[in-house]
């Protein structure tokens, strides 16, 4: 049976995250102008009002977290970066995802975010994890990638 640990992210998370980086989502940094993948996850976990660090039977899958950009209002803007091991096992992924953005849903009233529109597997892991994606991309970032 496939174990699930969900724990709040933590230094040692980032660096590993940060080397085990999927290729897409290592593009993606750099196509909307974050920083170096592992500083950048380090920022967001440091602003986030909670994170969370994925493992599947032992083995880090993803790291997420929320970060609320207003006092005034219930909006959570979800992050979430994965490892190679996410695409290998999607159905695990998405499922261990899906009680993150339970939690998520929980603490917020609206969720929303940006992803790539060429990143079909984040796109996918999204869908499968319960979240609406839509369908007319949204140009963001320095180089106002979709």
């Amino acid at each position: 049976m496939t174990e699930i640990e969900i724990t709040p992210v933590d230094s040692s998370h980032i660096l590993e995250v940060g080397a085990m980086l999927a290729p897409l989502d290592r593009q993606e940094f750099a196509l909307t102008g974050l920083l170096d993948p592992p500083l950048a996850i380090s920022r967001s976990a440091e602003w986030s009002d909670v994170t969370y660090a994925v493992h599947i039977d032992d083995v880090l899958v993803a790291v997420s977290g929320v970060v609320s950009p207003s006092l005034y209002e219930s909006l959570g803007r979800p992050w979430s970066w994965t490892t190679l091991e996410a695409a290998r096992r999607p159905l695990a992924a998405a499922r261990a995802q899906r009680t993150v953005i339970a939690d998520m849903k929980r603490r917020y009233s609206r969720l929303e975010n940006y992803v790539w529109s060429s990143h079909a597997p984040a796109i996918r892991l999204l869908q499968m994890s319960g979240m609406l994606v839509d369908d007319e991309p949204i140009p963001f970032g320095p180089f106002q990638q979709p």
